[in-house]
């Protein structure tokens, strides 16, 4: 049964944290309060900012409960783009969402009959909860694959994990944080006492901890707040016992599949083992016959020539050169006996090895089509509950072209 305690209360030293994007827009987004914003900007960007505007309309009013499917916050500060999101995740599908607002907004900074020259510098700004590419604080550019050289100038992405520097706080090394560092703790933090020692060192930093812990305690920030963290734990669970179920699922058909696998396995290696078998001995009949052959000649040829040679003691020769062909006739026969059964079990090993290799392979492309079988039916079943399809797209690994033809 899913949680739907929307009206849950924050303990006593219990704020919303920053990155909650709501709570974010607020304390950011208020053109009244450019103070904040030009902080924020000039904190990561280490830039001196003249003039400074918020272009994005939605920001400023009152959508505290509706969840706007645009950027964060979008800010021109002097001839510059800035594009700012609080990310509650990072995953790949959030991070190319983040580039398709950046660039609109790039794009949009050109008016009809400016020249490309002209176009101005876009920034991104992602406030995360996790580290990018094994760093806490991380720059990316636009470069080429061999040499590194700079495609573009013109954007910049800055992505910055805040729970790293709530961390640090949480961990008793706040005086060991610059401004800026805790700035960035402030985002990311959520308690009342760790926000008031933040902010004693610097007026901007302590009105928006003030704004922070005020609108914690604003009910319809609260209500989305708890909504939103319900819905992803609700999510997680769901999502945690439908992979139970679907793990279990694929063994029970993999252990099935396999002993059907084995089972035609061994009866085609009998079958070939037997055909192989009568191959070899039909093969060692034909050489026996040979040889034999070829021995007959041989001791015909050597009779003749013993005959005409030894005329007078043929009879007792000729007997004990029949002895001794008799007795290596035998020898090679043995020979030629265990060359065929070692050339046999050879052929009998490597024979048993194309299987296993067949077999190997066999199972893993059941496996590979049955697991998309499954994600197809779980993204039909979440599309039928309503489910957005960025998260199908998150929980099924499907893209959103296959969701959208089920």
């Amino acid at each position: 049964m899913k949680n739907n305690n929307y009206n849950r209360n924050l303990g006593p030293d219990e704020t919303i944290p920053l990155w909650f994007d709501k709570l974010f827009k607020l304390v950011f987004g208020d053109s009244n309060h450019l103070e904040r914003t030009k902080f924020l900007i000039s904190s990561v960007l280490d830039l001196e900012i003249n003039k400074i505007e918020i272009v994005n309309s939605e920001i400023i009013e009152d959508n505290r409960m509706d969840k706007v499917n645009t950027v964060d916050l979008a800010v021109k500060v002097d001839e510059a783009f800035v594009s700012i999101e609080a990310n509650s995740s990072f995953g790949e599908i959030v991070r190319d969402r983040n580039l398709v607002f950046m660039f609109k907004i790039q794009g949009r900074s050109l008016k009809p009959g400016d020249e490309y020259r002209n176009l101005g510098k876009t920034y991104q700004i992602n406030f995360n909860q996790e580290d990018f590419d094994g760093e806490y604080f991380n720059v990316c550019h636009i470069r080429s694959d061999n040499t590194g050289l700079l495609y573009s100038k013109k954007t910049e992405i800055y992505n910055i994990n805040v729970k790293h520097y709530a961390e640090v706080c949480y961990n008793g090394h706040m005086d060991e944080l610059s401004e800026t560092e805790k700035l960035f703790a402030l985002i990311g933090v959520n308690k009342k006492s760790v926000i008031d020692r933040l902010i004693t060192d610097s007026n901007v930093l302590k009105e928006i901890g003030i704004m922070a812990k005020k609108y914690s305690g604003d009910k319809v920030i609260l209500e989305s707040y708890n909504r939103e963290e319900l819905l992803k734990a609700d999510m997680e669970n769901e999502f945690s016992k439908k992979e139970e179920l679907l793990k279990a699922d694929m063994e029970n058909e993999f252990s099935k599949k396999e002993e059907l696998l084995k089972a035609d396995m061994e009866n085609e290696f009998s079958k070939k083992e037997e055909l192989l078998k009568a191959d070899m001995e039909n093969e060692f009949s034909k050489k026996e016959e040979l040889l034999k052959a070829d021995m007959e000649n041989e001791f015909s040829k050597k009779k003749e020539l013993l005959k005409a040679d030894m005329e007078r003691k043929f009879s007792k020769k000729e007997e004990l050169l029949k002895a001794d062909m008799e007795n290596e006739f035998s020898k090679k026969k043995e020979l030629l006996k265990a060359d065929m059964e070692r050339k046999f079990k050879k052929k009998k090993e490597l024979l048993k090895a194309d299987m296993e290799s067949k077999f190997k392979k066999k199972l893993a492309s059941d496996i590979a089509s049955n697991t998309e079988k499954v994600a197809l039916d779980m993204a039909r079943k979440m599309k039928k509950q309503g489910i957005i399809v960025s998260d199908i797209e998150i929980i099924t690994g499907l893209s959103k072209d296959v969701i959208d033809k089920l």
